[in-house]
């Protein structure tokens, strides 16, 4: 993953996090808060950020296993947010995408 595309991705993580937190929070302040130092942090942001963005967004689309709406969930939270690495997407582009109307999108995405 190019690191321009894992720093996007990381910002949509981080955007997404806050939009669950009703806060700003990212991923630096979460991995502080579970102990690690901040020369521990900026080592995985320096050498490891495609992994580490891999891996929270693998969590948090892990969350909508077993939902009958998971693929859908997951498609809308990664593009709302641009965990993918691309721009984040508004409720009609998405929902352009999967054939649904900007309400279903928008219902799709305070059930995730």
């Amino acid at each position: 993953m190019a690191d321009n595309e894992a720093r996007a991705r990381a910002l949509g993580v981080d955007e997404y996090l806050s939009a669950i937190y009703a806060r700003p929070i990212g991923m630096k302040a979460l991995l502080a808060g579970l102990g690690y130092s901040q020369a521990a942090i900026d080592r995985l942001y320096a050498d490891h950020l495609a992994a580490l963005v891999a891996q929270v967004v693998a969590g948090i689309e892990a969350q909508f296993e077993g939902d009958p709406d998971g693929m859908r969930l997951r498609f809308v939270m990664t593009r709302r947010y641009g965990m993918d690495g691309v721009a984040p997407a508004s409720l009609q582009e998405i929902g352009d995408a999967l054939d649904i109307s900007r309400e279903r999108v928008r219902q799709l995405a305070v059930k995730a």
